[in-house]
């Protein structure tokens, strides 16, 4: 029996996809275990991370997998433990190339703090923002190391995947969908010039070697 480990960037659908693995058979469901979210204050993130190394590693001892959604940006804090701890799994890499609405989803998350980040499970009233400079040139190095990264064994690409694609790569049946997936037109909302914004976007990928036509 395979199993499977994602692998994603911020606000790339990653959450709707993670949720079709919850009804594995044969691992756990941990979701984002190594979101910094979930770190207690006074926390070294060296520490954190490796807590939580210990505790897989224990698990599989005992003879328990999970299944853990992996952001590119936390594979970077331990590169060589996550390719030997997953040797014989599935590494599936998530890849949306929709860069400029991922990045208004990101630029909206960053400017509302995070603190409502499960927008595709309700129709939600998007505020208006902005998205500052800052935040642009950590998205475009964050994004281009993503796009870059492969050490994966499979591609699921946001243009091609379905409910009914990944229910049937993974073998599961059906799929117990509580909601359907809402898409949020963040442009619609925000308020500084788009066009400017674009060539900010576009300037600042390019410092790290990323072309994306938008």
């Amino acid at each position: 029996m395979t199993n499977y480990v994602l692998i994603a960037h911020p606000r790339t659908a990653s959450s709707w996809v993670k949720n079709h693995f919850q009804q594995l058979e044969s691992q756990k469901f941990l979701g984002e275990y190594f979101s910094p979210d979930n770190m207690q204050p006074g926390t070294f993130k060296k520490d954190y991370n490796q807590l939580k190394i210990d505790f897989l590693e224990e698990s599989r001892v005992k003879g328990t997998e999970y299944f853990i959604k992996y952001m590119v940006g936390h594979i970077d804090n331990f590169p060589d433990w996550f390719t030997t701890f997953y040797k014989g799994y599935e590494k599936i890499k998530l890849l949306n190339t929709d860069v400029w609405r991922v990045f208004l989803s990101y630029g909206y998350q960053c400017y509302i703090g995070w603190n409502n980040t499960g927008l595709y499970k309700r129709p939600t009233e998007i505020k208006e923002f902005n998205i500052f400079l800052p935040v642009i040139q950590t998205f475009a190095k964050s994004y281009s190391q993503y796009i870059r990264y492969d050490n994966y064994d499979t591609l699921f690409d946001m243009k091609e995947i379905s409910t009914k694609t990944i229910l049937k790569h993974i073998g599961i049946p059906q799929y117990d969908i509580k909601s359907k997936r809402h898409v949020h037109n963040y442009e619609l909302k925000l308020k500084q010039n788009i066009e400017m914004t674009k060539l900010f976007l576009k300037d600042e990928l390019r410092k790290n070697n990323n072309d994306m036509v938008f």
